[in-house]
């Protein structure tokens, strides 16, 4: 049986574990023949007819199953609409195509589409939630419950989202599954760290309210008093990105601290390679939005970096505080500094703490072994049609 990922989006620079986890499947089953289907929306209603018109192929589905799905999410107005049409390309396309299993990323509306496969076509679905989708305060709680209820599967990527799904969630709880987002341990090499004169604290991700960027900024001021030789590379975009730079401005460290917009994977490498550490000082955000698996900080650990965060809940999954980095409490500038400082001035405490990083990622948060649980899963739905998994196409809608 073939599997189909459908995402609202890829690639994405902010969802590189997605990416990772398709071109890890790709190794694994080496059947990734086809390239990114490309759905595109319906931007207005009189679009929808012509929509439709370009898309003959979808006369090869049930008329009697298109017209439920069609009666049903028309209702909801255009925004249903548009999912409706989206489901039904791609249903076409998981039938033309033989397969027989869909999976999404986040519990929204790639998630509506993949139920909506299955409505229509018939085949079953699984989905990943992460934290936005689960936590944040304008999230779905009817389709949460109902896409628990009828995916086959349900993954997770921490113990902690298992607990609270499952205490949210009680009659679903025995199919949710944790299973870490996994980095390509064996592809990233450990170099040594660089001795200049300052040291390079690296940070990566969005610049928004839940990453904690301006505690990492406050910290950088106590650090600059100290009279400690650093440069502080904060390396992303969003919202806050003026808030920020009005604050770097206001506690004069422009010559310490820099935002140096989103890059690739490939400068996330070389700048994680030039570190001396990697600093997430993770919060939960006033809208409930968090952080739940951030994956800078196993790339990070991968490449042999000690980590300094907060003891939100999912990051302690991460991080051995004393072993592997730091962990301090949220919004605590100065325990921030002093984790920072501790790094900063003892060699040997960052080699020690990089060695451990590396050997827990090696253990627990490979790529290899995280998709080898995910291809089980899909395994065992695909047992329930009486087929094994073999191929994996990627769809995406936006």
């Amino acid at each position: 049986m073939k599997v189909g990922y459908i995402l609202k989006m890829f690639p994405r620079l902010s969802e590189t574990f997605i990416l990772n986890e398709i071109l890890r499947f790709d190794g694994l089953l080496s059947l990734l023949r086809g390239s990114v289907s490309y759905v595109a929306n319906a931007e207005s209603w009189g679009r929808i007819s012509h929509s439709v018109q370009r898309q003959p192929h979808l006369l090869n589905l049930e008329p009697e199953a298109v017209g439920k799905v069609f009666m049903k999410w028309a209702q909801v107005g255009k925004s249903g609409l548009e999912l409706f049409l989206q489901a039904a390309s791609i249903s076409a396309a998981v039938r033309n195509r033989g397969i027989g299993h869909v999976h999404a990323h986040f519990a929204s509306s790639a998630t509506v589409v993949a139920m909506l496969v299955h409505e229509i076509a018939g085949v079953s679905f699984s989905f990943t939630a992460h934290a936005k989708d689960i936590y944040q305060q304008d999230h779905d709680d009817i389709l949460l419950e109902t896409a628990l209820e009828r995916a086959a599967f349900v993954v997770t990527v921490t113990d902690f989202n298992v607990r609270h799904l499952a205490q949210r969630f009680p009659a679903s709880a025995a199919k949710i599954r944790r299973i870490y987002n996994g980095v390509p341990v064996e592809k990233i090499s450990v170099s040594s760290q660089a001795f200049t004169d300052a040291q390079l604290i690296l940070a990566v991700g969005r610049l928004i309210e839940k990453k904690g960027f301006n505690y990492l900024i406050e910290a950088c001021r106590y650090l600059r008093d100290r009279n400690r030789k650093f440069v502080c590379m904060i390396i992303g975009t969003g919202d806050q990105e003026d808030e920020l730079r009005r604050l770097i401005g206001r506690l004069d460290l422009s010559d310490t601290v820099q935002l140096v917009g989103p890059q690739s994977q490939g400068a996330v490498a070389e700048a994680i390679a030039r570190s001396s550490m990697m600093v997430l000082p993770c919060v939960v955000a006033k809208d409930g939005d968090r952080d739940a698996l951030p994956t800078v900080l196993l790339e990070a650990m991968a490449a042999g970096r000690p980590v300094v965060s907060t003891t939100l809940e999912g990051v302690d999954e991460i991080v051995d505080s004393g072993r592997t980095g730091f962990l301090i409490p949220q919004h605590d500038n100065a325990g921030l500094a002093q984790a920072i400082d501790r790094l900063l001035t003892d060699s040997a405490l960052r080699t020690e703490m990089g060695q451990a990083a590396r050997r827990k990622a090696e253990k627990i948060f490979s790529l290899r072994e995280n998709v080898a649980q995910l291809a089980r899963l899909f395994g065992v739905a695909a047992a329930t049609k009486g087929e094994p998994a073999r191929e994996l196409l990627p769809m995406a809608f936006r």
